[in-house]
């Protein structure tokens, strides 16, 4: 039996191949990729139930690409439950309640649930804090909570564009393109 392949389909394919593969093979494509046109690329929310267990944050880096930059949170050893998305007002640093400052128009906000960025004696798990990519989209990233199972980035975008969520595996990764317009 011959399944017909369409731009729709072949991203789908390939989302779903870098998620189970765990290899992160999107460096290599090019901005004229069906999959950076296709599905699977959102322009409000994505979510994912939060896991069993609490995920510990390990490392946090970014990318520029062509078409789009790239925020990857690294996990110890499973990825958390998460919810992306363009928060609808001002946001705030938990515990201080201060406004969220960013060097950037739009933002982005990333709130991991049942996760730590901090050790059992309250040290950080990751040397990155703050980040000024710098990028085409990616202006700078911040991490504006992590307290009671709640971590969370805000990342200063250029501009409110589409992003997509990927999962990886080897280690567990938490990937976000933000495409650039």
């Amino acid at each position: 039996m011959s399944i017909p392949v369409t731009s729709t389909s072949a991203a789908l394919f390939l989302v779903l191949h870098l998620a189970t593969c765990g290899g992160d093979r999107t460096a290599e494509r090019g901005a004229s990729d069906p999959a950076l046109d296709g599905p699977s690329w959102a322009e409000s929310t994505v979510t994912r139930a939060p896991a069993a267990s609490t995920a510990v944050l390990t490392d946090v880096r970014f990318a520029r690409h062509d078409g789009y930059d790239r925020f990857v949170l690294e996990f110890r050893e499973h990825l958390p439950g998460y919810r992306i998305r363009y928060p609808p007002g001002l946001l705030h640093e938990c515990g201080t309640g201060r406004a969220v400052e960013l060097d950037a128009p739009a933002a982005l906000q990333i709130e991991l649930r049942r996760t730590a960025a901090h050790d059992r004696e309250g040290e950080a798990t990751t040397e990155e804090r703050e980040l000024a990519p710098g990028l085409p989209t990616l202006r700078d990233a911040r991490l504006t909570c992590d307290y009671e199972g709640i971590v969370e980035w805000v990342l200063g975008l250029e501009k409110q564009v589409p992003f997509r969520v990927l999962t990886l595996q080897g280690p567990p990764r938490l990937v976000v393109d933000v495409r650039h317009r």
